[in-house]
């Protein structure tokens, strides 16, 4: 089967603001639990509106006394090459969110408590409940 390709492209995926953090004792502990946090907007450029940016500013918490606080800011720049298929906030989320998990993987690759993965996130319910608040 031809794989659909998506009507849209990402251009940039740029980390704005980072605080990185170890807390607790050094272990290769893969299970520990974490708050996972985000504050999500989406943007079009407003001389085009091809250009859409989805603005992530993320907060990671260890719930024990051991592991990783993450802090970071980060957006994704797509551009629309197909305007005529509608794209909605939960797929351009769910593009962006391979880019954070991508990130997070980097910066805790070496770390002590072993790579943090973040957990798959639902984006259309995520969003829908995200829209409520």
């Amino acid at each position: 089967m031809k794989a659909p390709i998506a009507p849209l492209r990402l251009i940039v995926s740029i980390v704005t603001q980072s605080n990185f953090y170890t807390i607790g004792e050094i272990t290769q502990n893969t299970d520990i639990e974490y708050s996972i946090d985000f504050e999500v907007d989406f943007l079009t450029h407003k001389k085009s509106e091809i250009i859409t940016r989805v603005s992530i500013l993320s907060n990671i918490e260890p719930k024990g006394n051991c592991g990783y606080s993450i802090k970071f800011a980060m957006f994704c720049d797509f551009e629309i090459i197909n305007e005529s298929e509608h794209i909605d906030n939960s797929t351009l989320f769910a593009l962006s969110i391979s880019e954070v998990r991508a990130y997070l993987r980097n910066i805790t690759s070496f770390g002590v408590h072993g790579v943090y993965v973040l957990p798959l996130i639902h984006p259309s319910k995520f969003i829908n409940d995200y829209k409520v608040k």
